[in-house]
């Protein structure tokens, strides 16, 4: 990895960090699940591109604009955000849809339920790896 992708990785880590602490300091109590996926997951990620992040649980679009804006602001990072419900989400992916095949086969999870948050769910190795 060039000196320029690592400057351009170490960008979007700071911002997804961030998002996922403002998600879980306002929201924590309704959030199942929080996963990073497309081309910041995949690593290929250029200067202009956005984070998609999906969370699961019963948080709104609104509430989850009212996090990524003001990161948006302050650290020029665009955060798509995308939310869905567990049930649905996993009612997707057994039905094979490809949205969410693809998240749950790619996606890094970020966060997941009771209480484990960057590296301590089921995908620690990878996250550690492919993204921090």
């Amino acid at each position: 990895m060039t000196k320029l992708e690592l400057k351009i990785q170490e960008k979007y880590k700071t911002s997804v960090e961030e998002f996922v602490r403002r998600a879980l300091v306002k929201y924590g109590d309704k959030i199942d699940e929080i996963i990073l996926f497309g081309s910041v997951a995949r690593r290929e990620a250029r200067e202009d591109s956005d984070i998609d992040i999906l969370v699961i649980g019963d948080v709104s679009l609104d509430e989850l604009v009212n996090i990524s804006f003001p990161i948006l602001l302050e650290y020029e990072k665009l955060i798509s955000a995308k939310n869905m419900n567990k049930e649905h989400f996993d009612f997707l992916v057994r039905e094979g849809y490809s949205f969410a095949s693809t998240i749950s086969k790619e996606g890094i999870i970020l966060y997941e339920g009771m209480g484990k948050a960057f590296g301590e769910s089921r995908r620690e190795a990878q996250l550690s790896e492919s993204f921090i």
